[in-house]
């Protein structure tokens, strides 16, 4: 496991170090770069991982860039869950 150092993104946003479209910009692109990667057990070949709990308290900003935490409600399953679409 790795320390990260950083403020959380509510920090962030708290403090006026990013705007909220910033924001959502980097929760966006978070998303996309996970559901690129391939499932670790695919049950069905559309199926990648999903953390299903992503906002700005699971995200922190790291000098290395923006890192998301908070795993527990992580699973495989389509990609529209994490984003919030109706499947």
């Amino acid at each position: 496991m790795k320390r990260l150092s950083g403020r959380t993104m509510v920090e962030a946003l708290q403090q006026g170090m990013i705007t909220p479209e910033e924001a959502g910009a980097i929760l966006g692109g978070l998303l996309r770069r996970l559901h690129a990667l391939p499932p670790r057990v695919p049950t069905d070949p559309a199926d990648r991982d999903l953390h299903l709990d992503l906002h700005p308290e699971n995200v922190m900003l790291t000098p290395e860039g923006p890192v998301m935490i908070d795993w527990a409600d992580a699973r495989e399953g389509p990609p529209a869950l994490d984003w919030g679409y109706p499947l």
